[in-house]
């Protein structure tokens, strides 16, 4: 479909289609404005696959190799490279997939390791070497790169310079981190998080909890709850939300310092 939205869409102008056939998602545009990178399954490919095309939905191109399942594609800034997951070392196969049964879930292949390459994919290079699941990669506006690992043996939050160096964890608590996202001055970072026990393979997105982690980045290599669990578990018991809502909290990564919020003003925020 092109032209405009039908229905009773009421909040969008001027929808276009841009894609049609398999599953087309995760797109992000590129620093101009001028392309998006996404996943796509297809006939050739029932594995997603990343690829780039232009923002009126012409020139698609795939940008990883074909083999493997990727996910999470993402340009650097300036648009010089590009960075997506990929499990194509860990096999060229499709992973196979989860059981649906009780509704979405997310796998978490231990196959999956970040790579970056250049626009049109080639120079493809790995960023991550490290046992099981390392993916849903994303850039700070001066390149720094925060993402979701198992490396410690549960799903925690790191960042990595832009080339793979100086890996440093963010997160420290059990039950599955993941999903960061940088606010646009690269001072804030947004993510998912539940606690759960560790050693879940799949993540169930309902019932999930938004943090947003508060200071600077880079400087910190664990964030610290501090006060912030007791606070939070206070807000439920006083408020008791519905537990299959997201939440948002703040996560202090300045010296582990969380600043003072309004309990009701962070249920309000999540709705």
């Amino acid at each position: 479909m092109t032209g405009p939205a039908t229905g009773t869409e009421r909040h969008l102008r001027n929808i276009r289609q841009l894609t049609e056939g398999g599953e087309n998602a995760e797109a992000y545009f590129s620093p101009d404005g001028s392309r998006l990178i996404y996943q796509s399954t297809r006939p050739e490919y029932p594995c997603d696959q990343n690829y780039t095309m232009k923002i009126d939905g012409t020139d698609k191109r795939r940008v990883s190799t074909g083999t493997g399942r990727t996910t999470c594609g993402y340009y650097y800034p300036g648009g010089t490279s590009i960075l997506f997951a990929s499990t194509h070392e860990a096999g060229a196969v499709c992973p196979p997939k989860p059981s649906y049964d009780k509704g979405y879930v997310w796998p978490i292949y231990a196959g999956y390791d970040i790579y970056r390459a250049e626009p049109d994919g080639s120079k493809l290079t790995p960023l991550t070497r490290t046992p099981g699941y390392d993916a849903e990669a994303t850039i700070a506006p001066d390149g720094l790169i925060v993402f979701t690992s198992v490396r410690d043996g549960d799903m925690e939050i790191y960042s990595m310079k832009a080339d793979g160096s100086d890996v440093k964890r963010l997160t420290n608590r059990p039950g599955p981190d993941g999903g960061p996202f940088f606010s646009w001055d690269g001072k804030l970072i947004a993510f998912r998080g539940r606690p759960l026990q560790a050693g879940h393979g799949v993540v169930r997105p309902h019932a999930l909890e938004v943090g947003l982690a508060v200071g600077v980045v880079r400087d910190m290599e664990y964030a610290r709850l501090g006060g912030q669990r007791r606070r939070r578990e206070q807000h439920r018991r006083e408020r008791r939300p519905d537990p299959n809502l997201s939440h948002r909290f703040p996560l202090g990564i300045e010296g582990g310092r969380c600043p003072k919020l309004d309990p009701a003003s962070t249920l309000r925020r999540a709705s």
